[in-house]
C-alpha cells in the first residue's frame, strides 16, 4: 500500500534534469548575473541601514563568492546550480537580517520560483534546505533572530515555514507543467520526424533517411576506411499479386518482406523502402567477401512462401550489390547497386549481381542509347496511343483491340525509364531495361504493333509515323534483345 502511495506521489512530481543544455546555460547565467547585481545592492542596502562599511562589505562578499564560484567552476551542472541557489538564499537571508522586519521574509518567496527555473532537484533541495535551516536557527536563537520581534518565534517560524512550503509546492507545479509540455513537444517532434523519415506502411526508413544514412556512412568511411556495401532489392512478381489479390494483400506482402529484410541485417544497418516494391540497405562494415552470402540469404528469405488468407504466395527478388572500393570511393554506390539490380533482373528472377567496374555487369541490364532517340520513340508511342484512341472513337478501328497486360506493364516500365533519363543529355545514356523474359515478350509483341501501325498509316486510318530517331532507338532495343535487327529496320541502321 505504501509503495503505491509513493509511486502515485512521485508520478505527479517533476523528474528533473530535463532541461536542454543550451537553455540551462542561459538560465544559469541570468541567475548568477542577478546574484552579482544583488550582492552590490546588498552592500548599499547595509550602508543605508547604518551598518559599518566593513560589515556591509562582508555581507555582500558571501553571495558574491558563491556566485563567482558558480560562474567560473568547471564542475557539473548540479554543483554550479546549487552554488548559485545558495548565493540567492544568502542574499535573501542577509537582507532579512539587515532589515529586521517580518515582511522581508517574502524575499524567500521570490527566490524559490527563480530556483525552480533550473528544473532540477539538487539546487531546489539546496535552496529549500537553506531556507528552513535559516528559520529554525532564527527560532532557536531567540532575540537575535528577526522572528523574536513577534514574541512567538516558534509560532512565527511555523507560519513562515508553512507559507514557504506552499510556495515550494506552487513552484513544483509550474515546474511540472513546463516539464510535461516539453515532453509532449519532444514526443510530437519525434512523431513528425518519424513520419517524415519513415515509410508509413512498413515503418522502414524512406528514401530521404536512406540517403542521409548513406552519406553519413560514406563520411565515416573516408575517416576510417571502414568497408561499406549498398544493396538495392526489387521484388519480382509483385504487381501480379497486387492485381490478383488486391492492394491490401499487396501491402501485407510488403510488410512481410520488410520484416524478412530486417531479420537478415544487423543492428546499425539501414533497411529502407525507396519505391513501391523496391528496398535498399546500407551496410557499414560489410566487405566484398561477405556480400555474396548476404545476397543469397536475402533471396532465399524473400522466396519463402507468404500465407495470405490461406493461400500461399510466392515471389522472388532481384538484388543489386555495390561495395565501396578504391575505384569508386563510394561516390556512386547507390547508382551502382541500382545498375547491378537491373542486371540481375535482366538475367532472370531470384538472383543477385555485384557491381564491378572491371566487368560488364553494368551493361547486362542496361542499354546504351542516344537520349534524344529514346525520347522520340516515347513521343511516338504517346502519339500512336492518341491516334488509336481517336480511331476507335470514330469507328475506324475495333474497340476491343488491346495489348496483353504483361506487355503493357513492360511498356510502361520502359517509358518510365526513358522519362527518368536526364533531359539535358541528348548523347549516349544508359537506359535501365526490364527483366529479360518480359522484355523478350514485349519486343516480340511491339514489333507486330509497329508493323500493324505502319499498315494502317498506309491505309490512311492512322496518321502518326515513326521518325528516323525513333527508328534508331527501336533498332537498338530490338538488336539488344534478339541479337539482330528486324528486316524493316535494317536500312535505317545502314544509313544512320
Amino acid at each position: 500500500m505504501a509503495g503505491r502511495w509513493i509511486s502515485a506521489a512521485t508520478a505527479v512530481l517533476p523528474q528533473g534534469r530535463q532541461l536542454p543544455s543550451d537553455q540551462w546555460l542561459r538560465r544559469h547565467r541570468a541567475i548568477v548575473a542577478s546574484v552579482l547585481i544583488a550582492s552590490v545592492l546588498l552592500v548599499g542596502f547595509g550602508l543605508t541601514q547604518e551598518l559599518p562599511l566593513s560589515r556591509a562589505l562582508i555581507d555582500g562578499a558571501l553571495p558574491l563568492v558563491l556566485a563567482a564560484s558558480a560562474w567560473f567552476l568547471r564542475s557539473g551542472q548540479r554543483i554550479r546550480a546549487s552554488l548559485a541557489c545558495a548565493a540567492l538564499i544568502a542574499v535573501a537571508a542577509i537582507a532579512v537580517e539587515i532589515s529586521g522586519t517580518v515582511e522581508a521574509h517574502f524575499l524567500f518567496f521570490i527566490v524559490m520560483p527563480i530556483v525552480a527555473l533550473y528544473e532540477d532537484w539538487a539546487p531546489f533541495a539546496t535552496a529549500a534546505g537553506l531556507v528552513f535551516s535559516n528559520h529554525v536557527a532564527a527560532a532557536l536563537i531567540g532575540p537575535g533572530g528577526s522572528s523574536s520581534q513577534s514574541g512567538e518565534p516558534i509560532v512565527s517560524t511555523l507560519i513562515h515555514g508553512g507559507l514557504f512550503l506552499g510556495m515550494c509546492v506552487t513552484s513544483l507545479v509550474h515546474w511540472n507543467i513546463h516539464e510535461n509540455a516539453r515532453k509532449s513537444e519532444r514526443k510530437l517532434l519525434s512523431q513528425l520526424e518519424r513520419q517524415v523519415l519513415h515509410d508509413p506502411l512498413t515503418q522502414l526508413a524512406n528514401r530521404s533517411l536512406f540517403n542521409d544514412r548513406l552519406n553519413h556512412a560514406l563520411r565515416e568511411r573516408e575517416r576510417s576506411a571502414r568497408p561499406l556495401a549498398v544493396f538495392v532489392i526489387d521484388i519480382d512478381g509483385f504487381k501480379p499479386v497486387n492485381d490478383a489479390l488486391g492492394h491490401a494483400a499487396g501491402d501485407a506482402v510488403l510488410v512481410e518482406i520488410a520484416g524478412r529484410l530486417r531479420s537478415c541485417t544487423r543492428t546499425g544497418d539501414t533497411v529502407a523502402r525507396v519505391g513501391g516494391d523496391e528496398f535498399a540497405l546500407v551496410l557499414p562494415g560489410l566487405d566484398e567477401v561477405d556480400v555474396g552470402a548476404l545476397g543469397q540469404r536475402i533471396i532465399e528469405f524473400v522466396a519463402e512462401p507468404i500465407l495470405l488468407d490461406g493461400e500461399e504466395v510466392r515471389i522472388s527478388a532481384s538484388v543489386g550489390i555495390a561495395v565501396a572500393s578504391a575505384d569508386n570511393r563510394g561516390r556512386n554506390l547507390s547508382e551502382d547497386a541500382d545498375r547491378a539490380m537491373y542486371s540481375a533482373k535482366h538475367q532472370g528472377r531470384g538472383c543477385f549481381r555485384v557491381f564491378s567496374s572491371a566487368s560488364d555487369v553494368s551493361n547486362r541490364g542496361l542499354l546504351t542509347v542516344q537520349g534524344a532517340d529514346a525520347r522520340m520513340w516515347a513521343a511516338y508511342i504517346g502519339g500512336l496511343r492518341q491516334d488509336i484512341a481517336a480511331g476507335k472513337a470514330e469507328g475506324k478501328l475495333p474497340t476491343q483491340t488491346r495489348a496483353p497486360e504483361s506487355t503493357r506493364r513492360t511498356l510502361e516500365s520502359l517509358l518510365g525509364a526513358i522519362g527518368a533519363l536526364p533531359v539535358y543529355e541528348s548523347g549516349p545514356v544508359a537506359l535501365p531495361l526490364p527483366e529479360r523474359m518480359a522484355l523478350e515478350e514485349f519486343v516480340f509483341h511491339q514489333t507486330m504493333v509497329h508493323a500493324w501501325a505502319d499498315s494502317l498509316v498506309d491505309q490512311g486510318l492512322l496518321t502518326v509515323r515513326r521518325s528516323p530517331a525513333a527508328e534508331r532507338f527501336w533498332a537498338s532495343l530490338h538488336s539488344c534483345v534478339t541479337g539482330s535487327p528486324t528486316p524493316e529496320l535494317k536500312p535505317v541502321l545502314e544509313t544512320s
